[in-house]
C-alpha cells in the first residue's frame, strides 16, 4: 500500500474515530445537563408546593386566632359592658353560649396548629406555644370578669404578633399591619 493512501486511510479512521468520541463525550454531557435541570424542575417544584402549604397553614391557623380573639372579645365586651349588668351576662344563656364559642374556635385553632406542625418555622411555632402557655397561666378561679379581661388580653395580644412571622415568612415584602 502506498504510503499516501496509508495516511489518508489513518487520517480518515482517526477523523471517524474522534467525530464518534465527541458525539458520545457531546451526548454524556448533554445526558448529565438534562438530569441536572430535572433535579432543579423536581427541588423547585418541592420547594413551590411547600410554599404553598405553608401559607395555607398559616392563613388557616391566624384565621382562627382571630376568629378566637372576637369571641374573646365578646365575652370580655359582656362582662365589661358599662350599661348592662355583668351578673346578668353571667347567668345568661347568652355567656354559656358566648363562652362555647369562644372555646371551641381556640380548639380549633389548636388543631390547625397541630395538624400543621411539621409545616411550620420554628419562630412561629414558639409564638405560638407563647399563647398556649398564657391560656394556660389565666387562673380558672378568678372571678369571671378577671379571666375573660385575661383571655381577652392573651388572644388580642397574639393576633399581631402572629400575623407578622407569618407574613414575613410567605410574603417578605408585605407590610404588617399595626395592631388594633
Amino acid at each position: 500500500m502506498d504510503s499516501a493512501v496509508a495516511s489518508a486511510l489513518i487520517g480518515a479512521i482517526s477523523a471517524i474515530a474522534g467525530t464518534i468520541l465527541g458525539a458520545k463525550v457531546t451526548q454524556a454531557g448533554a445526558l448529565k445537563t438534562a438530569r441536572d435541570m430535572q433535579e432543579l424542575e423536581r427541588h423547585k417544584y418541592t420547594h413551590d408546593r411547600l410554599w404553598d402549604a405553608r401559607k395555607e397553614a398559616y392563613t388557616a391557623i391566624v384565621f382562627q386566632l382571630r376568629t378566637t380573639a372576637r369571641a374573646a372579645e365578646k365575652l370580655y365586651a359582656g362582662l365589661h359592658d358599662q350599661y348592662g349588668d355583668p351578673e346578668e351576662y353571667f347567668q345568661s344563656e347568652q355567656y354559656n353560649q358566648d363562652s362555647r364559642t369562644l372555646w371551641e374556635t381556640w380548639r380549633g385553632t389548636v388543631a390547625e396548629y397541630e395538624k400543621s406542625r411539621l409545616l411550620l418555622s420554628d419562630a412561629f411555632s414558639a409564638s405560638f406555644e407563647t399563647i398556649q402557655a398564657g391560656v394556660h397561666a389565666v387562673d380558672e378561679d378568678a372571678i369571671p370578669p378577671d379571666r375573660a379581661e385575661a383571655i381577652f388580653a392573651v388572644f388580642d395580644d397574639a393576633v399581631a404578633p402572629l400575623t407578622a412571622i407569618a407574613k414575613s415568612e410567605i410574603a417578605p415584602s408585605m407590610p404588617v399591619a399595626p395592631a388594633r
